[in-house]
């Protein structure tokens, strides 16, 4: 098996489907499928793989996607005239809302437990950072600033009080990505992960004590679980041969 370490939406991404996301009651599977010829779409199945329907039209690309807290709608970027948006769709696909419109990458959004906001990742301002917003998309907030270090993929804690995110903050550009935890309002910035390596695909557990992510540190991409401090990390994949592209989702 061949799988290749690709940006969500990427053109080069191979046939495949990714990004899943359970929905709250644990009964569906949200996710992007990339068909041949065709662009990433979104679709949803039961946990069993059944019942499979397509939410979004395979004209453009639709990729990232992440339900609201009650299950009822869907949070994912989507790109219209080159420009990668935020978006939210009813968990059936109808009344699709453009939340961001600007020329620059909008992405990895999720909703705050509450439902009342969504975090995601933004270069609007020339570099890419961690951007807080009420859930129809007014009063957007960017939340970090870090003398020209990305900060991306953002997620929050379950009891809504800490964002995890991953950020090159201490190192050189895109070199090496660490995870990181802030505040809701962007204070209290604290890195959990000090290995020499490139960390990705951030997640809390529902209960907020564990956080999965992948990481390339061994030089192959596998997943990895460790406590919400950081502590007691256990690699729960073992991959060996070309890179893992995956973005992990947690079950009630």
């Amino acid at each position: 098996m061949q799988i290749t370490h690709t940006e969500p939406g990427d053109e080069n991404q191979p046939v495949g489907n990714y990004c899943p996301a359970y929905s709250p009651d644990g009964t569906k599977i949200v996710f992007n499928r990339r068909g041949k010829g065709s662009a990433d779409t979104l679709f949803v199945m039961d946990t069993d793989g059944k019942n499979l329907v397509q939410l979004t039209s395979q004209d453009n690309p639709d990729y990232l996607p992440n339900y609201s807290p009650d299950g009822q709608k869907i949070v994912f970027t989507g790109e219209r005239d080159g420009n990668a948006d935020i978006y939210v769709i009813d968990a059936n696909g109808r009344n699709r809302t453009q939340l961001t419109n600007d020329e620059h990458r909008n992405w990895y959004a999720s909703y705050s437990p509450d439902g009342k906001y969504i975090v995601c990742s933004s270069d609007r301002n020339g570099i890419e950072d961690i951007w807080i917003m009420e859930n129809d998309g007014s009063n957007k907030k960017k939340l970090t600033s870090n003398d020209n270090k990305t900060a991306h993929g953002p997620a929050f804690s379950p009891d809504g009080k800490t964002i995890l995110f991953m950020s090159d903050i201490q190192s050189k550009f895109g070199e090496k990505m660490q995870i990181w935890t802030m505040d809701v309002n962007g204070k209290n910035l604290t890195c959990l992960t000090s290995r020499d390596a490139y960390h990705s695909g951030v997640d809390y557990s529902p209960d907020g004590r564990h956080i999965a992510y992948k990481s390339n540190w061994d030089g192959f991409w596998n997943i990895y679980v460790m406590d919400a401090d950081g502590s007691n990390i256990v690699q729960v994949t073992h991959e060996t041969g070309e890179d893992l592209n995956t973005r992990g989702g947690w079950k009630q």
